[in-house]
């Protein structure tokens, strides 16, 4: 008896180089960038990071510019868009906006008020801050195999900061603050992006105007905490102006590359692909920088973190086995059977 299916079978998933291409781009320069935050404030003592923000907003928005006009030839332009786009304005739009400016603000707050690994150990939980966001909100459905790897990640974030637990509460606070509003801006995205009905405007667009409008926020938080009265020029040594620029240049790109992980990859992946960034700038900042508290017990929790991400990393790849490789059937396929043959009789 031989079964035929009349329906074409379709191809399993496959992994998108696009998407790893993106993940390991963020991860790689957000690494940097953390670096490059802790020695502008441990080294050179620089504060004045929301006026440093403002500059490098400005900076960005002409690159957004120059990439929506590449990849949209002959389509509205962008001063199209975004005048479109924000005279209806909606939550879809200005949600991620506002918790990415928040995001912004109590990350600087948290990189002063804690040191290097308890600040990575709290931003490393961050991924069960997103898995709760894409189960809640996106209604994605989480496989066994991720939430035993976000477990894991648990438990090494406990064991590396076991020990310096109390170090300073509100900056506590503001390290699993920025773990909400990263979660709440990268869902928002992510939603923009591939969800939202009808649909708002583009990515490049909604990153677009939520760097502008970013803008007077951030200028406003400069002015209350009087960063705009400081003395300039004076204490401003030749490297510090090297540090300045390349932060310049870090931020920009990871504006863009943590927008395209978020869209391609989603919250949790991007969440992963940071955890395996703040292991290495963990092990890193050990080297560079004083406040750093280090023992036994915090290498076990850094090894077991990075373990969690590699289990979680690995339940998000297509599978390899030879039954789970072969395309199914649909389920309104026909499947015809031939008749039985006729029994004959010889003489």
């Amino acid at each position: 008896m031989s079964i035929t299916v009349s329906s074409r079978l379709e191809a399993p998933p496959k992994w998108s180089p696009v998407i790893a291409w993106w993940t390991v781009t963020y991860a790689v320069v957000a690494c940097t960038l953390g670096l490059i935050n802790k020695a502008l404030v441990e080294w050179y003592g620089f504060k004045s990071f929301n006026l440093l923000s403002v500059i490098t907003r400005l900076l960005t928005l002409p690159l957004l510019w120059y990439i929506y006009t590449k990849q949209n030839k002959g389509k509205a332009s962008m001063l199209q868009e975004v005048s479109s786009a924000l005279r209806h304005p909606s939550w879809a739009l200005l949600a991620p906006t506002i918790f990415r400016s928040l995001e912004t603000i109590v990350s600087f707050l948290a990189v002063q008020w804690t040191n290097v690994p308890m600040y990575l150990v709290l931003r490393r939980a961050n991924t069960l801050f997103a898995l709760v966001g894409e189960a809640l909100i996106l209604h994605k459905p989480i496989p066994q195999a991720s939430l035993e790897g976000v477990l894991v990640i648990s438990i090494g974030t406990v064991l590396a900061g076991y020990g310096d637990l109390t170090y300073d509460f509100f900056g506590y606070l503001a390290a699993l603050s920025q773990n909400f509003f990263t979660t709440a801006c990268n869902v928002c995205m992510y939603q923009l992006s591939k969800g939202a009905q009808p649909r708002v405007c583009s990515v490049e667009v909604a990153l677009f105007i939520q760097t502008l409008l970013s803008i007077p926020l951030l200028i406003g938080m400069a002015l209350w905490t009087g960063e705009l009265l400081l003395p300039r020029g004076s204490d401003m040594s030749m490297p510090l102006w090297i540090g300045l620029f390349v932060h310049i240049l870090l931020v920009g790109l990871h504006q863009i590359s943590n927008t395209m992980s978020i869209v391609q990859g989603g919250p949790v992946s991007t969440s992963v692909a940071g955890n395996c960034k703040d292991i290495v700038q963990t092990i890193t900042g050990g080297l560079l920088f004083d406040d750093y508290i280090y023992d036994n017990c915090n290498v076990a929790g850094i090894s077991i973190s990075f373990a969690g991400c590699a289990l979680y990393i690995k339940s998000k790849l297509p599978s390899t086995s030879p039954i789970a490789s072969l395309p199914h059937p649909p389920t309104n396929a026909i499947i015809r059977t031939p008749p039985p043959m006729k029994d004959t009789k010889t003489a």
